[in-house]
């Protein structure tokens, strides 16, 4: 995600593989602590269907949402410099319309502005106006909506204990990591590709505070562009 905004157009390739085996990880890393519930979307859809104890919904979202804000700062850290550069170089001012393209860094924005940040030549706001446009509030819901429930079948088909169709336990991470790549090739230049109510808003909520504001949690007519 930071990588595309950052230095967009270079080695999409490399990335994404990368990607894929961090979520292939994810699972691995924190089953033995967890289940690994990290999308407040699962865990809701595993509680509606008698899997998940609902005492333990509250207590998960909060962990989930402060794990994402934890990552959001700890990128921050990371690359806070280099986002800089590319705002002073496209002519942008952090906070203010423009700034969607490293903004996008952190929380989801449809369709993706981070094409824009390449080049040299500085931001135009009517280039982003008119990118504004490719994609509508509802076809952005839509695609949310297809994409993290194509996720939940995939979780719940590899982890169905009778399903012999299934790859088995220590397998299902590699595959439900393979399906969001997929997912996300395909959705991200649409809508960055969330699937996960507590990836987009904690780092959203970060990126308020660390100076995005109102660009970071567009409300009321700063929604419509």
């Amino acid at each position: 995600m930071l990588r595309s905004c950052s230095e967009p157009n270079q080695d999409y390739g490399r990335w994404l593989l990368f990607g894929a085996l961090l979520l292939c990880w994810r699972p691995i890393l924190w089953e033995a602590f967890s289940g690994a519930h990290i999308n407040p979307a699962i865990t809701i859809a595993m509680y509606t269907w008698n899997k998940f104890p609902g005492d333990r919904i509250v207590p998960y979202i909060l962990a989930q949402l402060l794990e994402a804000f934890l990552a959001a700062a700890a990128l921050f850290c990371m690359f806070n410099l280099k986002l800089s550069a590319v705002e002073q170089l496209k002519g942008v001012v952090r906070g203010e319309s423009g700034s969607e393209i490293t903004a996008c860094c952190y929380g989801e924005f449809y369709p993706s502005p981070g094409g824009l940040a390449a080049g040299k030549d500085p931001l135009q706001l009517t280039d982003l106006a008119e990118l504004k446009k490719q994609v509508s509030h509802s076809s952005a819901f839509f695609c949310e909506l297809l994409g993290t429930a194509l996720l939940a079948m995939l979780v719940f088909a590899m982890t169905d204990l009778k399903n012999d169709g299934a790859p088995g336990g220590k397998h299902a991470p590699i595959f439900i990591g393979l399906t969001v790549s997929v997912l996300i090739s395909v959705i991200a230049p649409l809508t960055q590709a969330g699937f996960n109510p507590a990836r987009d808003f904690a780092p959203r909520l970060f990126s308020a505070i660390a100076g995005w504001g109102h660009i970071a949690l567009p409300l009321g007519k700063d929604w419509d562009g």
